[in-house]
């Protein structure tokens, strides 16, 4: 055997070098030198922001401690909670996308993903500590120091108070892949961005005026008179069975009718829900060594104006079932890739000794879940997912690419991780015209021309009524004012309609974010009627849009407004809601403009 592995090894060497090199960039961070030994020769500029070059060697040291920082995130945030953290945190929230998870795809473009994600943070860190240096923010190392003591490695700080420096050195040297030098002055970064950052904060408020305006939005009440088109109560003679509508209809559709790709795979699942069964409960040791660990993410944001005072936290008793939680599921998905990692090994050592891969007996030998799916298209890849093997952009992607009888790589699932492989596929094909397929074109066909009678029947009364209101309107010998339109237009819908023999369903007051039990309507009915602004205005509305099934005419009766004297009730909460929303508009309007006043210019190759 081992012979047979030597002759494998040196036939591809260089494959298996770069192999090495790709799984420990990915297993340690990218270091600097690693960064150094992947650049390409060229000139010495990395780039230039606000005019100002920034060399190689420059842009390597600050890469590398930031590598740390991306190895520290990766140990110590839940893979559940990190797309939350790479989104909220700064500086992680400005680079814009999430570097691709642990073997959720190829692992080359693993690597260059990480990569790219690396650099573009790098500038970030750049440009953000040359505002920084502008604005005379700075890091003491008293500051440095606390953070690093009170909320990164507090579970080092004894009961004395003493600080374990030993422990703490071998975590950043060994773990995190740098020194303690580069770890602290990383921190002495993060802590500066993130004072400039607050100031970011600070800049946005709830003005008044909005809330008030938020206010009247979701509470103002209107009351409408709805007439209802429901396509059953209409009737289309349909063409005949064999007619040239049926064919010609076939020919132009051929996409609707024809039938997906589909493929059987088998599978080999590391399921973690089904290994938390073997992980025992934490201690509660361990669960307030946790807590003093990840603090920060139990910290309580302060109002506005008040971020210089002490951090307050959640007390304990009220996380300790969450933090319990966090560390089962994330003990079961190491153990879950402890175990794929086991299989992976065997299955390599099979294919060295080139002998049969049976999945099947491979996940009973190793207590691990093994299913053999029926035939599916791309449609019911979620639902697969979903019940079955969790959720992976990787097997989304690549299911209906991979080869036939090879085994795949393995993908972090949602679930814990997978191993599959494709056992069958069926080509798409474009169906005969059966007669089950007539059958079933007719009643299409037969619905269209319903839906194009129900058109008819609200282009009619539409226009029925405009008819006679401008009638009214002329007739009237009073001046026209917007009071008597309204009287007007709410006797010209209740007369006409009434004529043509339509029911009127009224719904009483109702708010914007109300529901319509007297009506069966879509999500953006209350949004769209909302929208008219006089009242005894009408409007029509078809739900669906793509193929409705009802459609109205719907007019406006009255409209509500809350009482002024209520407005405090709910100022706290919709102050809240103002201001995300201005934060989120104002945050990207400072990002667009930092961006471009740094003008960052990168070095080509």
């Amino acid at each position: 055997m081992f012979a047979k592995i030597a002759k494998f090894v040196k036939k591809r060497e260089k494959l298996v070098l770069f192999v090495i090199v790709i799984v420990i960039a990915l297993g340690f961070g990218i270091t600097g030198s690693m960064i150094a030994l992947l650049e390409d020769r060229g000139e010495n500029a990395a780039g230039t922001i606000f005019g100002k070059k920034i060399t190689k060697a420059e842009f390597t040291d600050v890469a590398t401690r930031w590598a740390g920082y991306l190895a520290l995130v990766d140990l110590n945030i839940q893979p559940m909670y990190r797309s939350w953290y790479y989104k909220n945190v700064p500086p992680l929230d400005m680079v814009g996308y999430l570097p691709a998870s642990p073997m959720s795809i190829g692992e080359s473009a693993r690597f260059d993903s990480s990569r790219q994600y690396l650099e573009d943070l790098t500038w970030w860190v750049f440009v953000l500590m040359e505002e920084c240096n502008q604005i005379g923010i700075r890091t003491e190392e008293k500051e440095v120091s606390e953070h690093i003591k009170n909320n990164i490695f507090a579970h080092l700080v004894s009961p004395e108070g003493d600080f374990n420096y030993e422990e703490y050195r071998v975590y950043v040297n060994q773990k995190l892949n740098i020194t303690e030098a580069q770890f602290e002055k990383m921190i002495s970064e993060l802590l500066a961005i993130q004072k400039y950052r607050q100031l970011v904060n600070l800049a946005v408020a709830a003005p008044l005026d909005k809330v008030y305006e938020k206010y009247l939005e979701e509470q103002t009440k209107i009351n409408l008179k709805c007439v209802v088109f429901d396509v059953d109560d209409y009737q289309a003679v349909p063409p005949g069975r064999d007619s040239e509508e049926i064919i010609q209809y076939f020919k132009n559709n051929q996409n609707k009718y024809r039938v997906d790709e589909k493929i059987q795979i088998e599978y080999l699942l590391a399921d973690s829900e089904t290994l938390k069964k073997k992980i025992t409960e934490p201690s509660p040791e361990e669960l307030d060594k946790y807590y003093k660990q990840h603090q920060d993410e139990y910290q309580i944001t302060p109002p506005a104006g008040q971020l210089d005072q002490k951090p307050q936290y959640r007390p304990f008793d009220e996380v300790k079932e969450s933090i319990k939680t966090r560390i089962i599921s994330g003990r079961a998905m190491d153990l879950a890739e402890e175990e794929i990692r086991k299989v992976n090994q065997q299955i390599t050592d099979l294919i060295l000794e080139r002998k049969t891969i049976n999945l099947k007996q491979l996940a009973q030998d190793s207590g691990l879940v093994y299913s053999q799916t029926g035939f599916f298209n791309r449609e019911r890849i979620a639902e697969i997912a979903g019940k079955e093997i969790g959720f992976s952009d990787g097997f989304e992607a690549d299911i209906f690419n991979y080869p036939l009888k090879q085994i795949s790589h393995t993908m972090q699932t949602s679930r814990g991780y997978l191993i599959f492989q494709v056992l069958a596929k069926q080509p798409g094909y474009l169906p005969k015209l059966t007669v089950q397929l007539k059958k079933n074109i007719l009643q299409e066909l037969k619905e269209r021309k319903v839906r194009g009678l129900v058109k008819e029947a609200i282009d009619k009364l539409d226009r029925a009524l405009k008819e006679k209101l401008d009638e009214k309107l002329k007739e009237s010998t009073a001046a026209i004012t917007p009071e008597l339109k309204n009287n007007l237009s709410r006797q010209v819908f209740t007369s006409v309609t009434t004529e043509q023999h339509y029911k009127i369903v009224e719904t009483g007051f109702v708010k914007k974010s109300g529901s319509l039990p007297v009506l069966k309507v879509g999500p953006d009915f209350l949004k769209k009627t909302f929208e008219i602004k006089e009242k005894g205005e009408w409007i029509r509305i078809e739900e669906p849009i793509e193929e409705p099934e009802r459609c109205y005419l719907v007019q406006l009766i009255e409209r509500l407004l809350p009482l002024e004297e209520d407005f405090d009730l709910h100022r706290a909460g919709l102050e809240n809601q103002v201001r995300q929303s201005e934060y989120n508009e104002i945050f990207q309007k400072w990002l667009g403009d930092l961006r471009e006043k740094a003008n960052l210019q990168r070095s080509k190759g």
